[in-house]
């Protein structure tokens, strides 16, 4: 086993077209984040000299549910991350002489699944930490009870969709097996979510995508300060909701790797 990793790890050293793609997507979180949080609010000290009501923690607030509802653009490269990560060993006959060193395809397919959950995620959260760093440290540098409580939902919440939404990704590449066709399948994956969306608008539509976990980014928290009457003045997430987020992720999760493993056992390796 020590061996498969160490030879995993090599491989993952030299694979140039991966590290040079998480380093956009670092830099695409951290400019996604100057354009979304640009507007910096007004030192305390210096509105007061100005006869201007600041609130930091306030603003932090509304900030934090900015990101938690932001599904973010880096989440739309998990494909092309996935690709570049898994599809060389494919392409480049690393898996079959993996397997043909004697390493069982369930051993291969484990480290592969560690590596992708381990290192996309890590990738994924550079924007909402740096979104959080940049805008609601005021806030949370004095939580409440109640405003941790809101936190923690928001980022189990968040964590559990995202792990939903690459999960997808992470089947499509051993469904594909090839990098050029992975790469491909990125655009459709986007547009079929971008139509999920927008088919959520429906109401009998509407009713049935409810249950697909990637349609709640918009529904994780309810607005800190909202205006009475405006469209973000809604009752907070219930429980329902909640399993439905939790569960619905868990299942794409497990039905993921499970296809994933399956279509592996029976591809011919070159």
């Amino acid at each position: 086993m020590g061996k498969l990793l160490w030879a995993e790890w090599k491989g993952l050293r030299g694979n140039r077209a991966f590290w040079l793609l998480v380093g956009i997507l670092v830099g695409l979180s951290l400019v996604y984040v100057e354009m979304q949080f640009s507007s910096r609010p007004l030192d305390p000290v210096l509105a007061e000299q100005m006869g201007i009501s600041s609130d930091l923690e306030k603003e932090g607030k509304k900030a934090f549910w900015r990101i938690m509802r932001d599904s973010s653009v880096v989440g739309w490269f998990s494909i092309p991350f996935a690709a570049l990560l898994i599809g060389p060993g494919f392409t480049g006959r690393g898996i079959s002489a993996q397997v043909m060193a004697g390493y069982s395809r369930l051993r291969v397919f484990c480290i592969k699944a560690v590596e992708y959950y381990l290192f996309f995620p890590l990738v994924l959260a550079v924007y909402p930490t740096a979104a959080m760093l940049r805008s609601c440290r005021p806030w949370l540098e004095t939580l409440s009870a109640a405003d941790a409580a809101y936190f923690w939902q928001g980022v189990l919440l968040k964590g559990a969709l995202d792990i939903g939404l690459i999960s997808v990704c992470f089947f499509i590449v051993f469904l594909c097996r090839d990098v050029v066709k992975t790469l491909a399948a990125t655009l459709g994956y986007v547009f079929f979510l971008a139509f999920l969306s927008y088919l959520a608008d429906g109401r009998i539509l509407g009713e049935i995508l409810y249950f697909l976990p990637v349609t709640h980014y918009s529904d994780l928290l309810p607005h800190p300060d909202p205006l009475p009457g405006s469209i973000w003045d809604v009752p907070p997430i219930g429980r329902p909701e909640m399993l439905v987020v939790v569960v619905g992720s868990a299942v794409v999760l497990m039905a993921s790797l499970v296809g994933a493993y399956a279509l592996f056992r029976r591809a011919d390796l070159k």
